[in-house]
């Protein structure tokens, strides 16, 4: 997490890396995301009372977001028009619920939504490690 907060360029896992004094780690933390077998549900909900016990939300926000890829690997990356950017490109999008107070805005609960291609492609879902009972479509 401080990693991710802590770097203000592109959240490459190269940039989180640096911006915790650890550049040599790439490849542990490429390991740590994509590979190992952890509850993150468990971490996201340690999150979410951690949020709600400090403050009290003024408005809560249900939002999509769309992640720009400059691949099509990533899971979940389609090419797609984005409203926000005018134009079609390739990324992810997600759909989260923030915690919204004067003091910032907090992701307290999130989901990746998978394009129709991903979800008819076991293949292209197995090479990304996409557990079956998650893929669920829009």
């Amino acid at each position: 997490m401080r990693g991710i907060i802590g770097t203000s360029r592109k959240k490459s896992l190269r940039n989180i890396a640096e911006a915790v004094g650890m550049p040599g780690a790439v490849p542990s933390f490429q390991q740590f995301i994509s590979q190992s077998p952890w509850d993150w549900e468990g971490v996201a909900a340690d999150l979410r009372q951690e949020v709600l016990r400090s403050r009290a939300p003024e408005v809560w926000v249900m939002d999509c977001l769309a992640v720009p890829k400059r691949g099509r690997l990533s899971v979940g990356v389609e090419r797609q028009f984005v409203p926000r950017i005018g134009r079609t490109v390739n990324s992810q999008v997600g759909v989260g619920l923030f915690h919204v107070s004067r003091s910032g805005s907090l992701p307290v609960s999130w989901r990746l939504l998978l394009p129709r291609r991903w979800l008819g492609d076991q293949r292209l879902r197995a090479l990304a490690r996409v557990p079956p009972a998650t893929a669920r479509g829009r």
